[in-house]
């Protein structure tokens, strides 16, 4: 596929000299040549055919079929010299090589008549509205040699009014069954009030090649081919050679002080560019680890070694790294491919159970030890010792907790709700082909073009009855549309998850606040990817579905801490945040780590799907798990599941309940309140 527009935007495409410079871009990709196993193959050898006709005369039959065109669509059809692109050629004595740029079909049948019956032959070519074929068509240049004296324009010599013959679109050599629609050709066009062409931005060649299987039944027979180990493996070869040096030439074809640009496609050079960047980058693997690596192991050190726990930090990241290498073997011994949404996001997996699965139960074990040592211990100076667990206790549980702050929290997640409740309106379904594309290559850059230019092409069904076959077919359709979205969102996983925290905590009424923040969090990500203009396909959809589970991460530890602490809702939230802030805010910021990462890609597919969504949802999670939960919890939050003791107990004879901390908060606090069960 070949598609043209000129390098100042807005430009009309519609003139002599861009026309002639489509015709050198195109005509040098139908002269491409490749050699393979011994042979030479060109666009004649390889392209798809309507169809030769069987004819009783050998000879003749021969000669047809080295005549009969190929299916190129182009613009250049309104034209005689679309011709230039048929490669054909045939020899009859007495006469130069015929070629479509001098055949005549009326008058090849009157000189072939006098040797054979025809009639069959020409009732087909009548019925086919050939006619003339291309000699009837006017020039785009009437003073070029070769312009057949039968063209419209050759004895004038008068330049073609190009709109004009565009209008309607172009036909090939058949006019009854090969019309090239304007949509297929021509690009950013206006029109005037009666619809003729006024101008385009853009023109579109397409050469239509057989498929590997077409092409190896075509040459199965050939004497000349079988020498050669003919198979269906080696014209996939071919056709894949043909086309890759098709982009080469394309691009070439022009002069690079060319008014106009030309971009080239093929499905070979669009795989063989995935392919390459579906490599997993081993620098970008490498970074993301030692990134989680760095920020677990600084963050889980302490002055005092007996504290300290990066050797935790360091098995905790080789432990998911051995993980993640386990489910992509199990993933390769399913037989499942690796492509770029795989290898891409590699970088990722590392950084999301970081935040539960290791920094959440260090923290705890870090606490319980403390509390569990006792007594005076000579620590570092109090400022170095202020952390987060300080800072949430003192300076940002009392701001949050405080009436006024209350409403304004509750006041600004409702506009962010019914803001993202406007973005959900914005949400359609569907994919850009540029997204999928890596930045930068020609691949990209003709599929944006593409997209502009050629995005639509009118579709019509024809049926030998009423339209009740019609209604039927689009109400079919649009049921099995619904079923297979339905199946591939598997949207009853959200509900299943709601359901199963319902279930597995302790009270009915403990997880209201929870889930209420969750759907939230999946309106609000919804609504913000439609704000992004994202489009709705099977990757956002379970990043949608899976924002329960992930923003679970960020919820459960508070709610947790919420329902294990004693006191009034305001003093029980407060002292959740305390807990929760320092190992919540660690697994968010391993999460980014992780996803900055990704920001290096070439593919806007992993920047738009990837990067941009996880990093909003980890955002939405820590606004929501550390800010809006802790204010509903301080509200409407569940009683708690324990209550002060009056055990004693024996090393220290202090009520259950009121234990000192062994840190060097307790010379400043004295002691602190932890849950426990009554033990007499």
């Amino acid at each position: 596929m070949l598609i043209q527009t000129p390098k100042r935007e807005g430009e009309n495409v519609l003139t002599q000299e861009a026309l002639e410079l489509h015709l050198e871009a195109a005509l040098a990709a139908s002269k491409v040549q490749v050699s393979l196993y011994g042979k030479s193959w060109d666009l004649n050898k390889i392209c798809y055919k309507s169809g030769v006709p069987i004819i009783e005369n050998g000879m003749i039959e021969r000669m047809i079929e080295k005549l009969f065109p190929c299916v190129i669509l182009t613009p250049l059809d309104c034209f005689w010299d679309g011709a230039k692109l048929q490669g054909g050629s045939a020899y009859l004595p007495g006469r130069p090589d015929i070629q479509w740029t001098n055949l005549d079909p009326v008058q090849l049948l009157e000189e072939l008549g006098q040797f054979t019956s025809l009639d069959g032959f020409r009732e087909l070519l009548d019925k086919a509205q050939v006619g003339q074929a291309y000699v009837e068509r006017p020039c785009l240049n009437p003073r070029e040699p070769a312009c057949p004296t039968s063209a419209p324009n050759r004895l004038s010599q008068q330049d073609p009014d190009i709109p004009s013959e565009l209008t309607g679109g172009c036909h090939g050599f058949s006019r009854k069954f090969m019309h090239w629609q304007e949509e297929l050709i021509l690009g950013g066009t206006t029109k005037d009030p009666q619809g003729r062409l006024l101008s385009a931005e853009a023109l579109q060649t397409m050469f239509l090649l057989m498929s590997p299987r077409q092409l190896y039944e075509h040459f199965k027979d050939d004497y000349e081919i079988q020498e050669i180990g003919w198979s269906e493996e080696k014209a996939a070869a071919i056709l894949e050679a043909w086309q890759r040096e098709l982009g080469e030439l394309a691009q070439e074809s022009l002069p690079h002080n060319s008014s106009q640009g030309v971009h080239a496609f093929s499905t070979t050079t669009l795989s063989d560019i995935m392919k390459s960047f579906s490599d997993v980058s081993a620098i970008r693997v490498a970074g993301g680890y030692l990134l989680m690596l760095a920020y677990a192991c600084v963050t889980m050190l302490r002055w005092d070694c007996s504290k300290s726990q990066g050797a935790v930090g360091l098995a905790g990241v080789l432990l998911v790294a051995l993980s993640v290498a386990s489910g992509l073997g199990l993933c390769s011994l399913l037989g499942i491919s690796f492509n770029a949404a795989t290898t891409q996001p590699l970088p990722r997996p590392p950084a999301a159970p970081l935040g539960s699965q290791l920094f959440a139960p260090a923290s705890s074990t870090r606490d319980l030890l403390d509390g569990a040592k006792g007594g005076r211990e000579c620590g570092p100076l109090p400022l170095c010792r202020w952390n987060l667990a300080d800072f949430a206790r003192e300076k940002y549980a009392p701001l949050l907790l405080q009436t006024q702050t209350k409403g304004i929290v509750v006041l600004l997640f409702l506009a962010l709700l019914g803001l993202t409740l406007y973005g959900t309106t914005l949400v359609h379904d569907g994919l850009y082909l540029t997204d999928i594309v890596p930045r930068g290559t020609k691949e990209h850059a003709f599929i944006a073009t593409q997209a502009k230019y050629f995005s639509f092409y009118h579709v019509f069904i024809a049926t030998q009855g009423g339209p009740q076959g019609i209604v039927v077919l689009l109400f079919l359709a649009l049921l099995g549309l619904t079923l297979y979205g339905t199946t591939l969102v598997h949207d009853g996983l959200c509900f299943q998850a709601l359901t199963l925290q319902s279930v597995l905590l302790p009270r009915v009424l403990t997880p209201g606040p929870q889930v209420a923040v969750l759907a939230m969090m999946t309106v609000e990500l919804f609504g913000i990817m439609g704000l992004m203009g994202i489009k709705l396909s099977a990757i956002p959809a379970v990043i949608l579905i899976a924002s329960v589970g992930i923003g679970v991460e960020f919820t459960v530890h508070v709610a947790l801490g919420f329902l294990t602490a004693m006191g009034s809702r305001t003093l029980r939230s407060a002292l959740a945040l305390e807990h929760t802030l320092a190992p919540v805010l660690d697994g968010a910021l391993s999460t980014l780590l992780g996803l900055l990462m990704l920001a290096g890609s070439e593919f806007d597919f992993i920047l738009r799907y990837f990067f941009a969504v996880l990093t909003v949802l980890t955002v939405l999670g820590l606004l929501n798990g550390l800010v809006l939960l802790p204010v509903l919890l301080s509200v409407i939050g569940p009683p708690a599941e324990v209550a002060p003791g009056s055990a004693v107990v024996p090393s220290r004879g202090l009520p259950c309940g009121r234990l000192p901390r062994g840190s060097g908060r307790a010379e400043r606090r004295g002691e602190r309140w932890h849950p426990c069960v009554d033990a007499s």
